[in-house]
């Protein structure tokens, strides 16, 4: 249960946090909705697209209650995972960047 729990936590920042899908996503919903040809994303918020915290919150509470382990140590639990979103995500941010030095260290020894 742990290490699921970890893994949707680490799949949602990922998806929400860093690859920026959810801009794309309230783009186009934009465009949809108020039929603009080029919509600014950032004037408008859509809480649950955005917010990294509260998908680990529901996620796990569905997973929780899909799996029938549903107890107030499970849901502390994923109370945890939920507040480690902003840790993990910069976690993600540093182990990206550090690579990137890397390869172009790697790039610029090689010329």
């Amino acid at each position: 249960m742990i290490t699921n729990l970890f893994y949707i936590t680490f799949l949602i920042v990922f998806i929400t946090d860093i690859s920026g899908v959810t801009y794309y996503i309230k783009k186009t919903l934009l465009k949809l909705l108020f039929k603009s040809k080029n919509p600014d994303p950032d004037k408008f918020t859509i809480k649950i697209l955005e917010c990294s915290l509260c998908q680990v919150w529901w996620c796990g509470i569905i997973y929780l209650l899909a799996t029938q382990e549903l107890s107030f140590g499970s849901l502390a639990l994923v109370a945890v995972f939920s507040l480690s979103t902003s840790v993990l995500g910069n976690l993600v941010q540093l182990v990206i960047d550090i690579c990137n030095t890397v390869i172009e260290k790697i790039y610029i020894l090689l010329k």
